[in-house]
């Protein structure tokens, strides 16, 4: 699948341009169909993103860069409310996090901006619903190598420019789901100078 192609059909207005980016599904499906309790949906397989890169629509630098990302084995169980993906993989990537002179953070601002709604009547009763309608998502395995990430601050009087590489993330059963615990560990190279751990 040609991401930029694509993205010009994409339902929510996005203050992003994407140069370049391919997306492949290496998926077989299964329903499972109970008398008892609601279905479950499992695709079981692999989905790629390669050399995906964008910009936001103003700028002329990328503030993303993905040459591969890999997601495996997704279940979908609507009894229980869940998720559940096996693994996300990506590697020698580089993100860059800018907050302009006006203090807009180029991150934050992927989204086009809409107006603000007037507040609604019978906000408890759409915090209950929102809540009976709560998906937990549980990733069992999560692989990050050889990222860098460049961070720069143009709202002070004197910019700063702050070099984070040889990032590396590796995570087991990272939960949405209250009280759940997970292992992290994380690793980077600050400046070029020293390894933080």
């Amino acid at each position: 699948i040609d991401i930029p192609y694509y993205l010009g059909y994409a339902p929510t207005k996005l203050n992003v341009k994407v140069p370049s980016g391919k997306f492949d599904i290496d998926m077989k499906l299964s329903y499972r169909q109970f008398n008892d309790r609601k279905p479950l949906i499992s695709l079981t397989g692999e989905a790629r993103l390669k050399d995906f890169m964008a910009k936001l629509r103003l700028a002329k630098d990328d503030f993303i860069r993905v040459p591969v990302a890999r997601v495996r084995d997704i279940a979908f169980d609507m009894e229980a409310n869940s998720i559940e993906i096996g693994s996300i993989s990506t590697e020698k990537g580089w993100i860059g996090a800018v907050r302009s002179k006006n203090g807009i953070i180029n991150l934050a601002s992927v989204m086009s901006s809409e107006p603000k709604s007037a507040a609604v009547a019978g906000s408890k009763s759409r915090r209950s619903e929102v809540e009976n309608n709560y998906v937990s998502i549980l990733l069992k395995s999560l692989a990050i190598n050889g990222y860098v990430v460049k961070i720069t601050d143009e709202g002070l009087a004197e910019p700063f420019s702050l070099n984070v590489d040889e990032i590396a993330i590796k995570g087991k059963d990272i939960s949405t789901a209250r009280d759940a615990k997970s292992d992290l560990e994380i690793s980077m190279r600050v400046e070029k100078k020293g390894n933080v751990a």
